[in-house]
């Protein structure tokens, strides 16, 4: 009985347990950090992984006062309404609920699957793109049509290097529009194959372009796409799971919205 009397984790435990009543004899509400003979396992195993060997009895009591410290510090986190102020541990928390409430979800079939691509058939084509080219001048011509017979003979001076390149071989819609804006797209949309045209102006001086070719949006072979289809039906997935869950809490967190 001395012997048990004088395990560090005894006293410890002892001693939480007297911290715990006097809190409680001046008028605290306490909440007691239960640590469990599976939890206390846990740390040892953890403990055991990391160096080779069992804590001593030295080492397993401050594993105990760090795991208690710890969890006061996370309560007490709680409590101060940290997760609201800090945004990336709400992502945090929000990414792992979402993977608890998903975390039974089944592998889908490959009819479910082949199902899902054909409702979705949208998602799955090559979207339009266009082959071009482009001259950059830094100043702006002073005959930007004497430019263009150059351009369009093989005679014009050296364009200026550009961040994007010169080149562009079937850039998708969407990514010209990010590059070089809506004006230009339409004017790449709009003009005659293989003929120079332009200024266009930018923060990086005047364009000129050419368009090569343009190609028509295309559907992608099921096959060439199966991964992004498995992937896009898991999100499915978790996104109607996660607004069941959700939906079935709505009576705990009712919405309120403030008038303007």
């Amino acid at each position: 009985m001395r012997g048990f009397i004088r395990d560090p984790l005894f006293l410890f435990l002892w001693g939480g347990i007297l911290l715990f009543a006097t809190y409680s004899l001046v008028g605290g509400n306490t909440h007691p950090v239960n640590l469990t003979s599976e939890m206390l396992a846990v740390l040892d195993q953890d403990y055991e992984r990391l160096t080779g060997s069992p804590p001593s009895l030295k080492m397993r009591d401050q594993l105990i006062r760090d795991h208690y410290q710890q969890e006061v510090l996370f309560r007490e986190a709680l409590r101060s309404n940290i997760v609201e102020k800090d945004p990336e541990i709400r992502e945090v928390l929000i990414e792992k609920m979402q993977e608890s409430v998903a975390e039974d979800l089944s592998e889908p079939a490959a009819a479910e699957l082949a199902l899902f691509y054909a409702s979705n058939i949208d998602r799955y084509y090559q979207e339009s793109s266009l082959s071009f080219q482009q001259h950059v001048v830094v100043e702006k011509p002073s005959n930007p049509a004497q430019l263009v017979i150059a351009l369009q003979e093989g005679r014009a001076p050296a364009s200026q290097p550009s961040r994007y390149g010169l080149e562009f071989s079937a850039y998708g819609n969407s990514m010209v529009r990010g590059l070089f804006g809506e004006a230009v797209l339409a004017s790449l949309l709009d003009a005659q194959l293989n003929a120079w045209f332009g200024p266009m102006p930018s923060v990086d001086g005047w364009h000129f372009f050419l368009v090569r070719d343009r190609h028509a949006r295309e559907l992608l072979d099921y096959s060439l796409v199966e991964e992004q289809v498995r992937a896009d039906y898991r999100v499915e997935q978790l996104r109607q799971r996660v607004n069941g869950f959700v939906k079935d809490y709505q009576g705990r967190y009712p919405l309120k919205l403030e008038a303007d």
